[in-house]
């Protein structure tokens, strides 16, 4: 039986599913539900979240995964960790499945090479390029330059 796995993007991502395909076993299927997304911004991220994440959450939960991974990390920093476990919660309590969000997975990578300097470079514009700095500080971070670009 295969593993069922669950993706969750922006409308606008491009790259995760390639990325996924490259490194799922042949023992694993990818199930991707994209969250629409008019423009990468703090503040249609926060449209995209509050509107367009429950129907991707209700999509893939009828493929009955099992595991999600939430692939949008500026979301992920957009409302804070405790918003975000709020939500990976939610995700996981919908669809049945472990889940985790990429923001997650990056903090445990840093957290087991136990860095305390890094520096970020993303495909977003400044305001979220910010989000995820003050995110990454709020975990006792030094970040050393976030370059972006979006």
């Amino acid at each position: 039986m295969n593993t069922r796995v669950g993706l969750i993007v922006p409308s606008s991502n491009t790259v995760a599913e390639v990325d996924f395909y490259r490194h799922l076993p042949e023992t694993a299927t990818l199930h991707t539900a994209r969250m629409h997304l008019d423009e990468v911004t703090p503040d249609e991220e926060a449209v995209m979240l509050d509107e367009h994440l429950p129907g991707a959450i209700t999509d893939l939960a009828t493929l009955r995964p099992d595991v999600v991974v939430f692939g949008c990390t500026s979301a992920g920093a957009l409302r804070g960790k405790a918003s975000e476990r709020e939500l990976i919660a939610q995700i996981g309590e919908r669809t049945g499945a472990q889940t985790i969000s990429v923001a997650a997975a990056v903090r445990n990578a840093i957290a087991a090479r136990r860095a305390q300097r890094v520096g970020v470079l993303t495909p977003y514009v400044d305001a979220l390029n910010d989000k995820i700095q003050s995110s990454l500080e709020q975990e006792g971070l030094d970040v050393v330059g976030v370059r972006g670009m979006g």
